[in-house]
């Protein structure tokens, strides 16, 4: 073999090792998604406990809503919940992967319950979480417990995020309460029931609330229970205001209204009181340091 041929032979095993190595250290897409994922954006949502409260526990037996259910609950003078000891706390229901044109019947696999058999969820996993959670990630209805609620947004919704950083339970349940100790409106909303007095039955107009959270959260969703009065009338409750964040940086931007139970803008909303617990049912509240 001549000396030139040599050279080629060397030339062409370095180019070989080197696409090797190439290939073998590519940063994973963006440094931020470890495979390719179906969703543009990622909602953080989040759940006004008195109406979702109301929500859940207006259906009957056979899980239809029923507005004399409703009538009854507004009557009474306490929660049938347990509920969060700040009254104006806004709570979690979930984070969730989402894509506007994708068809209801692609989802499953896509953004809803993808498979992996790396991400088991078990209580353990997220044990170093279990006070922020018992506080923040409520559930309200008769039928799941708050610890049912947290598994099943991670079976769900969890598994179908691709963020490196967000594989797993016990990170995804950490940023996603990051990301509610970041954008939670409470305090903000506070300012504008203190404001308004709020008492139960309090109508507001969509495009108050919405001038309070834009400038933190830019345009959320809002999503209301929508009930028809015997009269003919149609009534709105703030049901959740639902936050959308870029995928990549996690930062808030505008929100499509594309949503079945979208508030209609052109319509008051109703933004009830929390109410204290009945008998049997309890406050949440943060645990004193110490005890």
């Amino acid at each position: 073999m001549d000396m030139l041929q040599s050279n080629r032979n060397v030339d062409s095993e370095t180019l070989i090792l080197d696409i090797f190595k190439v290939a073998k250290n590519k940063p994973r897409k963006n440094d931020i998604f470890y495979e390719e994922n179906f969703y543009d954006y990622v909602v953080l949502s989040l759940m006004w406990p008195q109406t979702n409260c109301y929500f859940y526990h207006s259906k009957d037996k056979d899980n239809k809503f029923d507005v004399n259910l409703l009538k009854q609950l507004i009557e009474k003078n306490c929660s049938v919940c347990d509920m969060p000891s700040n009254i104006y706390k806004w709570t979690i229901h979930g984070l969730w992967p989402s894509y506007d044109a994708l068809p209801e019947r692609e989802k499953k696999g896509k953004i809803y319950f993808c498979h992996s058999e790396h991400k088991t969820y078990t209580t353990e996993s997220i044990s170093h979480l279990s006070e922020d959670l018992r506080i923040n990630w409520i559930s309200y209805s008769s039928h799941l417990d708050s610890n049912h609620l947290q598994r099943h947004e991670w079976k769900k919704h969890g598994t179908c995020t691709k963020r490196i950083k967000m594989d797993r339970p016990h990170s995804f349940f950490q940023e996603t309460i990051n990301l509610y100790h970041h954008y939670d409106p409470s305090n903000l909303l506070e300012d504008l029931l203190e404001e308004k007095r709020i008492s139960d039955g309090q109508s507001f107009q969509i495009e108050d609330i919405r001038n309070v959270l834009k400038e933190k959260l830019a345009t959320p969703r809002f999503i209301c229970m929508k009930t028809m009065e015997s009269n003919g009338q149609q009534n709105q409750y703030l049901l959740e205001i639902r936050i959308c964040l870029d995928k990549i940086d996690l930062k808030p931007i505008d929100c499509s209204n594309i949503d079945r139970n979208a508030c209609d803008d052109t319509k008051p909303v109703i933004y009830v009181a929390n109410k204290a617990p009945c008998p049997g049912k309890k406050y949440i509240r943060p645990k004193v340091h110490g005890k």
